[in-house]
Formats: structure tokens, C-alpha cells, sequence
């Protein structure tokens, strides 16, 4: 039996991609996600702003169990996937965006809300500020960095989006801590790798799970992928953690 730890997209994929390689073990999937593994891009996008229902990122899982459930430590199975993904870093009470429910309960506050702080300058900021001045809210970007997407260093792109940011009516305030109020308030500042198990397991850990070119542990028949996978990369000739949709494809 394989059983894949997490019920993120990576989790589907694997199963997607195991099957049509002719591979025919028993796969379960345990997430603590009810809806089962959904696409992530849409949330703060066109579910977000009223566009599309929940059922248009859902993924229809075929040839795996799924298993809706909290384990405390990694499952007994011939073969394991760790895709725990990671969780959004907390800044007070402030909403987060990485669940579809979040998602959802975004949407319905920004039904009554006139005005949004939103904190965070990189995917989740731009796209939460994007969605809900589409909304009719008033949204203040509070940005730590000198530039929305500072860790692509390329202040061209930058300056560009602070211009079209701000020609739309977005509060743009760089470099600033300074959280004003609001009638709600948005982080999106970035997020924490679910390494937990994986670390109890004794696996090594270090920004995420350390895993080779072919996502394998040091650890026979345990594998990690997605968000949470520390992987070598033979074009960069390092270890990386990528946290982006499509690198969870790709693996």
C-alpha cells in the first residue's frame, strides 16, 4: 500500500501520475481538508470575488481512498508520501487565505466590508488586494520591502505593479509595519512548512523535508513532495523548497 500524508495537489498528482504509470498498488490519501485536494490559484482569484462556487477548483480523485483524519504519526504502508504542505504564519487575528473555507469566509466579509488592510507584498497580497478592490473595497497593501515581489529582485517589474496598483486606487505603503484599521484585516506573509511528522519520524529536517532529486528521504520507501520537500535541484546543484501551485505539480 502507498499512503500519501497530506491532501493538497501534489497528493493528487502523484496518485494521477502513479496510475497512468501502470502502477496498481492501493493508495489512501489522509487529509484534514473535507473537500478532498482542490486548486489552490482560484481561491484568491475567482472564488474570491464571487466568480465561480467552490466546485470549480475541486480535483476528482480517481484510484485512491481518501481519508479525512488528524494523524499523529506517519502511516504504516510499504510505500510514503509526505505532502503536508505548509500553513500561513500568523500575525494577530488577521484572516489568512489557503483553505477554501478561508476563502469563502473572505468573500462573505468582503460582502459588508467598505475597507481591507491587507498585509504582504508577494502572490497572496497582490491577488487578496487585486480581488477585493474588483470587490468595491477600499484596500490599503501595507508592504515590509521596498517592492511588491522583492524576492524576484527585478525592480522594473516591481515599480510597473506599483504603478497599476495604485492607477486602480490601492493604497500602496512600502516599506511600512504600520497596520492601519479596517473593516478587515488580510495577512499574507508567507508560510510554515508541516514538517512536524516528518521530523518525529526522525527524517531530516531543514527549512523543509531533505529529499534527493527523486524526492526520495534517507529513509527507504519515504518520499516528499510539494511545499513541503526540501529537493535537490541537478540544475542548480543545491537543495531548494519551492512554495508555488506549480511546483507541486511538478512533483
Amino acid at each position: 500500500m502507498i499512503g500519501i500524508v497530506g491532501g493538497g495537489l501534489a497528493a493528487a498528482k502523484a496518485v494521477e501520475s502513479y496510475r497512468e504509470a501502470g502502477g496498481t498498488d492501493d493508495i489512501v490519501i489522509w487529509s484534514q481538508d473535507p473537500p478532498g485536494p482542490y486548486h489552490r490559484p482560484g481561491l484568491s482569484k475567482r472564488v474570491l470575488r464571487g466568480e465561480a462556487g467552490p466546485e470549480s477548483v475541486l480535483i476528482d480523485v480517481q484510484g485512491a481512498e481518501l481519508r479525512f483524519e488528524r494523524l499523529d504519526a506517519l502511516p504504516e504502508a510499504d510505500t510514503i508520501v509526505i505532502a503536508t504542505g505548509a500553513r500561513p504564519r500568523p500575525l494577530g487575528d488577521a484572516l489568512q487565505l489557503r483553505t477554501l473555507d478561508d476563502s469563502l469566509a473572505l468573500r462573505a466579509r468582503a460582502e459588508t466590508a467598505r475597507t481591507a488592510t491587507v498585509v504582504g507584498g508577494g502572490f497572496i497580497g497582490c491577488e487578496v488586494t487585486a480581488s477585493l478592490t474588483q470587490l468595491g473595497v477600499q484596500v490599503t497593501q501595507i508592504v515590509r520591502e521596498p517592492y511588491l515581489f522583492s524576492t524576484l529582485a527585478c525592480p522594473p517589474l516591481s515599480e510597473a505593479l506599483h504603478e497599476r496598483y495604485r492607477s486602480h486606487g490601492v493604497d500602496l505603503r512600502l516599506e511600512s509595519s504600520e497596520i492601519p484599521d479596517a473593516d478587515m484585516v488580510v495577512a499574507g506573509i508567507g508560510v510554515e512548512p508541516n514538517v512536524e511528522l516528518a521530523r518525529d519520524a526522525g527524517l531530516e529536517v531543514r527549512s523543509g523535508v531533505v529529499v534527493d532529486e527523486r524526492f526520495a528521504t534517507a529513509r527507504p520507501g519515504v518520499y516528499a513532495i510539494g511545499d513541503v520537500a526540501e529537493f535537490y535541484d541537478p540544475i542548480f546543484g543545491r537543495h531548494r523548497r519551492i512554495e508555488h501551485w506549480s511546483n507541486a505539480a511538478y512533483h
